[in-house]
């Protein structure tokens, strides 16, 4: 991918083209697939095939006029590494295009083993992003860069870390598109290595999905059996890195035991360790039964991601409720987690509070 010039241009080019108003008038929220076939009927071909392209990731099959009527468009993805031609078509290379609060975000297209991640969870963290101009934010698991990007256009600086360099290098073909790239500085790392800065907000996406041992699952998504491996690290890390007036946000999962009451131990520790106080805000819960519908995503994503290890996706359920039980859990919730110095707000270690409906599947979520 080439970063220079040529991203710019290409932003440009999607003003000009009016990509950026017909990106603003669609459900951000939406599954993309369901989405654009509800709405397909008020396209011609023409905007169908920019639809497939772009917002889909799909290959688009050779159309001369089509591919004449947005030449500077397809030659400006072309320069910028961003656009493949096969005997089958155009495609950006399993990658789509995103927009969210004015910041535009190349990412992998909605797949089931991601690498370079964008989902609903990226969009629950990313709304409750409130910037503060001229302070300095360090942003954790930042994969493609959606949480940093919108901060430093809102006049943050800010520092964005992943482990993965392809998503590293990503962030920074994504802070080039949006001209942010001299307020974003890209890493990559394993959480706080090399980081020794402090900052008056760190946000963190991890891999959050309580996850029991055995069950293969995309790294991306996988937080462990309680869904906190590294979300414990991120609180613990976050201590000696925040500023005194400073403040952490995330998100994540973890499980409920049988009572339907989360475990919220592990965050109670790691806010001591770290010396915070925290509000960790319950927003829904699933059961882990067999049969439900959190166990059936669970399974189907694991059947699809490692397919030698069941017989067929009847079989990935029952195997995926098995092991769930069999780690003791009944049931998961998502909560939104707020963490701030001791002593700013005098209260208890960690506030709970549980506004969840147990396996509301059509429930808020993190949005």
């Amino acid at each position: 991918m080439r970063e220079g010039n040529e991203l710019q241009e290409l932003a440009a080019e999607l003003e000009y083209e009016g990509v950026v108003d017909l990106f603003d008038s669609l459900c951000g929220d939406a599954n993309r697939y369901t989405y654009f076939a509800d709405i397909s009927r008020r396209f011609d071909t023409n905007i169908s095939n920019l639809m497939r392209l772009l917002y889909l990731g799909e290959i688009v099959a050779p159309n001369p006029a089509w591919e004449v009527r947005h030449e500077r468009l397809l030659f400006l993805l072309k320069q910028c590494g961003l656009l493949y031609r096969s005997e089958k078509g155009l495609s950006l290379g399993g990658l789509a295009l995103y927009r969210y609060r004015g910041v535009w975000v190349f990412a992998d297209a909605p797949q089931v083993s991601p690498v370079l991640y964008y989902g609903l969870d990226s969009i629950g963290l990313a709304s409750r992003l409130k910037a503060i101009p001229g302070a300095s934010a360090l942003d954790l698991c930042s994969g493609p860069g959606i949480q940093a990007l919108i901060l430093a256009a809102s006049g943050m600086r800010v520092t964005s870390v992943d482990i993965n360099p392809l998503a590293s290098r990503l962030c920074r073909i994504n802070s080039k598109i949006n001209g942010l790239d001299e307020r974003v500085s890209i890493k990559t790392a394993d959480l706080y290595d090399g980081i020794e800065e402090k900052y008056a907000m760190i946000i963190a996406n991890p891999p959050l999905l309580p996850i029991p041992g055995g069950v293969p699952y995309p790294f991306i998504g996988n937080g462990g059996v309680d869904g906190l491996d590294l979300t414990t690290r991120i609180i613990q890390g976050a201590g000696r890195r925040l500023i005194q007036t400073g403040s952490l946000l995330m998100i994540g999962m973890t499980v409920l035991d049988r009572e339907s009451v989360a475990q919220v131990e592990p965050i109670e520790h790691a806010l001591e360790q770290a010396g915070l106080n925290g509000l960790m805000t319950i927003l829904n819960s699933y059961e882990t039964l067999p049969g439900s519908d959190w166990v059936a995503g669970v399974a189907s994503t694991s059947f699809c991601h490692a397919p030698v290890r069941y017989r067929n996706p009847s079989a990935a359920q029952l195997e995926v409720a098995k092991a769930y039980k069999q780690a003791g859990i009944e049931g998961v919730c998502t909560y939104v987690l707020r963490a701030w110095h001791e002593g700013e707000r005098p209260q208890k270690r960690l506030r709970v509070v549980n506004y969840s409906g147990i396996d509301d599947v059509d429930g808020p979520w993190l949005l």
